[in-house]
């Protein structure tokens, strides 16, 4: 039996479209600008178990899919900073005053953003721009390096948590995910 994350349902069919991926990453009250204020919790009831091999998808698909079942285990955001956190001193020190309800759900949104960039979304890229704006170096100042300890404490989470992950699917979320990384990081100097 094969168990995998669809972007949703209605009367018994998958959701597919635009409004399937919102469903999937718990935008389904989607807003061009991120907000953690408009972000409902993921919807767990939206998962589907089946029992045929899924096709052919793209590496972006394979994310998305990937995405949704790290979704689904709950410790999964906080694993994500604790690996984050302690990756360096630097990194420790721009969490120092947060509150982390408020931002893993800031995360979730944001690699959300993400996955979507990189199928072309209009709003994603709006969302991506606004979100490297918000980290630029006259902002909150996330130095272009840090990227890259934010990537790899990402994938180190994911490896943890999708029972279905190959070095593959690692490539997929680099890949993929690196494509909205670079636009954040073009706006830094701004």
């Amino acid at each position: 039996m094969h168990i995998s994350a669809i972007a949703g349902s209605r009367g018994g069919k998958p959701l597919s479209g635009r409004a399937g991926n919102l469903r999937l990453f718990g935008l389904a009250e989607f807003r061009d600008e991120p907000s953690a204020n408009h972000l409902p919790p993921f919807p767990q009831s939206e998962v589907s178990v089946s029992t045929t091999a899924p096709a052919q998808t793209s590496a972006a698909e394979q994310v998305k899919l990937s995405y949704g079942r790290c979704c689904m285990r709950p410790t999964f955001f906080d694993d994500f900073y604790n690996d984050f956190t302690s990756t360096s001193a630097a990194v420790r020190a721009k969490f120092t005053k947060t509150d982390f309800a408020k931002q893993k759900a800031l995360l979730r949104q944001g690699i959300a953003y993400l996955i979507m960039f990189n199928s072309g979304s209009p709003s994603a890229s709006s969302a991506i721009r606004k979100l490297g704006e918000t980290h630029c170096k006259s902002r909150l100042n996330i130095e272009p390096a840090m990227y890259e300890l934010w990537l790899g404490a990402l994938l180190r989470t994911v490896r943890k948590h999708d029972p279905q992950f190959t070095p593959e699917l690692g490539a997929d979320w680099r890949s993929v995910l690196n494509k909205g990384i670079a636009a954040m990081k073009s706006v830094y100097n701004q």
